[in-house]
């Protein structure tokens, strides 16, 4: 079963994101980016890295995906960030720092997706 990791500080944010993922994707998640180096040299490679807009704290982005890039058994792992909604008007946002194929691209828009609907209907009740 392909792996989504998921990296971020604000828990509650990365759990309901991982609330999104396709049944047919195991989540990992890591709060640091050296944590996220760290699983995803573990192997096998996650299908797709999202970052937290806030996160990693302890590493810039330019220097994760250097540290993933380095390393040929992460090199070619799909990452993007997202930005979740969090005052209930701005909708999520999903930029991608790798050229994803396009079904991981579809897969990226799916779960940001779904966690936009379900975030809108928690915001209606």
């Amino acid at each position: 079963m392909p792996t989504i990791l998921l990296v971020g500080a604000a828990a509650g944010s990365v759990h309901a994101l991982s609330a999104a993922v396709p049944a047919s994707h195991t989540v990992r998640l890591e709060a640091t980016g050296r944590a996220a180096l760290m699983a995803a040299a573990e192997g096998p490679s996650p299908a797709l890295l999202i970052l937290d807009a806030g996160s990693p704290a302890d590493l810039s982005v330019a220097e994760l995906l250097s540290l993933l890039a380095a390393v040929p058994a992460t090199a070619q792992i799909p990452v993007c960030r997202v930005s979740l909604m969090t005052d209930g008007v701005a909708p999520p946002q999903l930029e991608w720092l790798t050229a994803p194929s396009a079904a991981t691209a579809d897969l990226g828009a799916g779960i940001l997706r779904v966690h936009a609907s379900r975030m809108g209907r928690a915001h209606e009740a």
